[in-house]
């Protein structure tokens, strides 16, 4: 390749890149963030439903990090899938802390049904939120 052709490519290049930072710039200008939209005067109640079936070394921590939100008007739906370990034990002692959390029951799988998707079901059918 020719001098002149190097050089080119290199304008080129350098144009590319000027561009690209020039919409960068003007997009941190422009753009509105966060802060610059109001609060909205009711938050929608948001429903946070989890099918659980033998969780026993995960759904504690699972909870608790879920109900250490700071986002006000929320429900947890958690529906024991049949466990057959320390699962149920274990909802049951948070919903006694907590009177955000609900521990369903779940019925046995129906013919036709996989067992996620019947649970799902089940708490949909239960929750009150605007948005599951």
């Amino acid at each position: 390749m020719t001098n002149l052709g190097s050089y080119i490519i290199t304008i080129m290049i350098f144009i590319i890149l000027t561009g690209i930072l020039f919409i960068l710039i003007s997009n941190l200008f422009s753009f509105r963030r966060l802060d610059q939209y109001p609060a909205p005067n009711n938050w929608p109640k948001v429903s946070i439903l989890i099918p659980a079936r033998n969780e026993e070394l995960t759904i504690n921590s699972c909870i608790e990090s879920l109900l250490d939100q700071d986002y006000g008007n929320f429900e947890i739906l958690v529906l024991d899938d049949e466990s057959t370990d320390n699962t149920l034990s274990i909802l049951n002692e948070l919903a006694k802390q907590n009177i955000l959390l609900k521990v369903i029951y779940g019925k046995p799988v129906p013919s036709g049904w996989v067992g996620k998707n019947w649970a799902c079901d089940q708490l949909s059918k239960l929750a009150d939120g605007d948005y599951i």
